[in-house]
Protein backbone atom coordinates (compact mmCIF):
# COMPACT_ATOMS: atom_id res chain seq x y z
CA UNK A 1 0.00 0.00 0.00
CA UNK A 2 1.09 3.54 -0.71
CA UNK A 3 2.72 5.66 2.03
CA UNK A 4 0.77 8.32 1.21
CA UNK A 5 -2.09 10.15 2.87
CA UNK A 6 -5.40 8.94 1.40
CA UNK A 7 -7.82 11.03 -0.98
CA UNK A 8 -11.57 12.02 0.37
CA UNK A 9 -13.33 10.50 -2.96
CA UNK A 10 -15.00 14.07 -4.27
CA UNK A 11 -16.92 11.95 -7.39
CA UNK A 12 -17.54 7.91 -7.90
CA UNK A 13 -17.33 8.66 -11.60
CA UNK A 14 -14.54 9.99 -11.43
CA UNK A 15 -12.79 7.76 -8.48
CA UNK A 16 -13.65 4.44 -10.56
CA UNK A 17 -12.29 5.74 -13.58
CA UNK A 18 -9.11 7.49 -11.98
CA UNK A 19 -8.31 3.77 -10.58
CA UNK A 20 -10.04 1.66 -13.89
CA UNK A 21 -6.75 3.57 -15.98
CA UNK A 22 -4.22 2.71 -13.08
CA UNK A 23 -5.26 -1.08 -13.02
CA UNK A 24 -5.58 -1.33 -16.62
CA UNK A 25 -2.21 0.51 -17.00
CA UNK A 26 -0.93 -1.79 -14.58
CA UNK A 27 -1.90 -4.87 -16.22
CA UNK A 28 -0.36 -4.08 -19.71
CA UNK A 29 2.68 -3.02 -18.64
CA UNK A 30 2.67 -6.28 -16.21
CA UNK A 31 3.50 -4.28 -12.84
CA UNK A 32 2.74 -6.62 -9.87
CA UNK A 33 -0.49 -6.67 -7.44
CA UNK A 34 0.18 -5.79 -3.62
CA UNK A 35 -3.07 -7.82 -2.36
CA UNK A 36 -4.06 -11.33 -2.86
CA UNK A 37 -7.44 -10.50 -3.99
CA UNK A 38 -8.62 -7.09 -4.64
CA UNK A 39 -7.19 -5.09 -7.02
CA UNK A 40 -9.27 -1.74 -6.35
CA UNK A 41 -11.12 -0.65 -3.68
CA UNK A 42 -13.28 2.57 -3.74
CA UNK A 43 -14.90 3.50 -0.28
CA UNK A 44 -17.38 6.43 -0.83
CA UNK A 45 -16.27 9.07 1.04
CA UNK A 46 -13.05 8.05 2.65
CA UNK A 47 -10.80 6.54 0.27
CA UNK A 48 -9.73 5.10 -3.23
CA UNK A 49 -6.77 2.63 -3.98
CA UNK A 50 -5.87 0.43 -6.46
CA UNK A 51 -3.44 -2.16 -5.57
CA UNK A 52 -0.58 -2.08 -8.19
CA UNK A 53 2.92 -2.03 -7.15
CA UNK A 54 3.71 1.59 -8.25
CA UNK A 55 6.09 2.62 -5.73
CA UNK A 56 9.99 1.78 -6.05
CA UNK A 57 11.34 -0.88 -5.31
CA UNK A 58 15.19 -1.62 -4.78
CA UNK A 59 16.07 -4.01 -7.38
CA UNK A 60 13.85 -1.45 -10.28
CA UNK A 61 15.09 -1.94 -13.86
CA UNK A 62 15.35 1.46 -15.40
CA UNK A 63 12.35 -0.25 -17.24
CA UNK A 64 10.67 -0.70 -14.02
CA UNK A 65 10.47 2.47 -13.14
CA UNK A 66 9.62 3.95 -16.68
CA UNK A 67 6.88 1.65 -16.28
CA UNK A 68 5.81 2.50 -13.19
CA UNK A 69 5.89 6.44 -14.00
CA UNK A 70 3.25 5.68 -17.01
CA UNK A 71 1.45 3.72 -14.29
CA UNK A 72 1.00 6.46 -12.34
CA UNK A 73 -0.04 8.84 -14.93
CA UNK A 74 -2.95 6.67 -15.96
CA UNK A 75 -5.57 8.21 -12.86
CA UNK A 76 -5.18 11.62 -13.68
CA UNK A 77 -5.01 11.32 -17.88
CA UNK A 78 -7.99 9.33 -18.26
CA UNK A 79 -9.87 12.22 -15.92
CA UNK A 80 -8.79 14.49 -18.92
CA UNK A 81 -9.97 12.43 -21.56
CA UNK A 82 -13.39 11.23 -19.75
CA UNK A 83 -13.88 14.37 -17.67
CA UNK A 84 -11.74 16.95 -19.71
CA UNK A 85 -9.93 18.31 -16.39
CA UNK A 86 -8.42 16.73 -13.37
CA UNK A 87 -9.15 16.59 -9.54
CA UNK A 88 -6.15 17.87 -8.05
CA UNK A 89 -6.65 16.17 -4.52
CA UNK A 90 -6.72 12.98 -6.52
CA UNK A 91 -3.44 13.20 -8.29
CA UNK A 92 -1.37 14.52 -4.46
CA UNK A 93 -0.01 10.64 -4.21
CA UNK A 94 0.73 10.13 -7.96
CA UNK A 95 2.42 13.06 -8.59
CA UNK A 96 4.70 12.73 -5.43
CA UNK A 97 5.01 9.11 -6.31
CA UNK A 98 6.34 10.35 -10.04
CA UNK A 99 8.76 12.85 -8.36
CA UNK A 100 10.22 10.15 -6.06
CA UNK A 101 10.55 7.35 -9.28
CA UNK A 102 11.95 10.65 -11.27
CA UNK A 103 14.61 11.28 -8.53
CA UNK A 104 15.81 7.15 -8.29
CA UNK A 105 15.61 7.61 -11.96
CA UNK A 106 18.35 10.22 -11.99
CA UNK A 107 20.48 9.12 -9.04
CA UNK A 108 20.28 5.33 -10.01
CA UNK A 109 20.56 5.50 -13.11
CA UNK A 110 22.31 8.71 -13.96
CA UNK A 111 19.48 10.05 -16.04
CA UNK A 112 18.44 13.82 -16.13
CA UNK A 113 16.62 14.31 -18.92
CA UNK A 114 13.58 14.16 -16.39
CA UNK A 115 11.30 16.23 -18.75
CA UNK A 116 11.78 13.88 -21.70
CA UNK A 117 10.60 10.86 -19.68
CA UNK A 118 7.69 12.60 -18.35
CA UNK A 119 6.63 13.71 -21.81
CA UNK A 120 7.07 10.26 -23.53
CA UNK A 121 5.75 8.33 -20.51
CA UNK A 122 2.51 10.70 -20.74
CA UNK A 123 2.45 9.98 -24.62
CA UNK A 124 2.65 6.33 -24.61
CA UNK A 125 0.28 6.45 -21.48
CA UNK A 126 -2.67 8.55 -23.21
CA UNK A 127 -2.07 6.27 -26.58
CA UNK A 128 -2.73 3.32 -23.92
CA UNK A 129 -6.11 4.86 -23.03
CA UNK A 130 -7.45 5.88 -25.56
CA UNK A 131 -6.82 2.62 -27.90
CA UNK A 132 -8.07 0.20 -25.16
CA UNK A 133 -11.00 2.59 -23.78
CA UNK A 134 -13.59 0.08 -24.26
CA UNK A 135 -12.07 -2.19 -21.49
CA UNK A 136 -11.43 0.70 -18.86
CA UNK A 137 -14.99 1.28 -19.13
CA UNK A 138 -15.49 -2.71 -18.49
CA UNK A 139 -13.63 -1.95 -15.17
CA UNK A 140 -15.44 1.26 -14.30
CA UNK A 141 -19.01 -0.13 -14.97
CA UNK A 142 -17.94 -3.25 -12.46
CA UNK A 143 -16.93 -0.71 -9.87
CA UNK A 144 -20.00 1.13 -9.96
CA UNK A 145 -22.09 -1.89 -9.03
CA UNK A 146 -19.38 -2.87 -6.49
CA UNK A 147 -16.85 -0.21 -5.19
CA UNK A 148 -14.44 -3.31 -5.77
CA UNK A 149 -12.69 -4.92 -8.42
CA UNK A 150 -11.21 -8.50 -7.40
CA UNK A 151 -8.17 -9.86 -9.56
CA UNK A 152 -10.29 -13.14 -10.44
CA UNK A 153 -12.84 -10.56 -12.12
CA UNK A 154 -9.78 -9.32 -14.50
CA UNK A 155 -9.89 -12.32 -17.14
CA UNK A 156 -14.09 -11.79 -16.98
CA UNK A 157 -13.29 -8.04 -18.43
CA UNK A 158 -10.30 -8.34 -20.15
CA UNK A 159 -9.54 -11.71 -21.67
CA UNK A 160 -6.00 -13.31 -21.30
CA UNK A 161 -5.40 -14.10 -24.79
CA UNK A 162 -5.86 -9.89 -25.18
CA UNK A 163 -3.98 -8.89 -22.36
CA UNK A 164 -0.83 -10.77 -23.73
CA UNK A 165 -1.67 -9.38 -27.03
CA UNK A 166 -1.44 -5.64 -25.51
CA UNK A 167 1.45 -6.36 -23.70
CA UNK A 168 3.35 -7.31 -26.82
CA UNK A 169 2.28 -4.58 -28.71
CA UNK A 170 3.08 -1.60 -25.34
CA UNK A 171 6.60 -3.62 -24.64
CA UNK A 172 7.41 -3.08 -28.42
CA UNK A 173 6.25 0.33 -28.49
CA UNK A 174 7.82 1.35 -24.62
CA UNK A 175 11.21 0.24 -26.17
CA UNK A 176 11.01 1.87 -29.43
CA UNK A 177 9.96 5.09 -27.23
CA UNK A 178 12.88 4.74 -25.31
CA UNK A 179 15.79 3.66 -27.44
CA UNK A 180 16.80 7.45 -28.03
Amino acid sequence: MSEYPNVIVNSLDRASYHEAAHLFIGIVLGLKFEHDTIAIKIDWGNEHVTYIESGYKQHDSEEDIIRKIICSLAGQEIEKIVFHDVFDGGIVCDNKNIITLIAYLSRIFNNTNNEMIIQKSRRLCIDILERYYCYIERIVIRLKENSCFMLDEIEEVIPNYQIKRIKVIEDKILKQLFKA
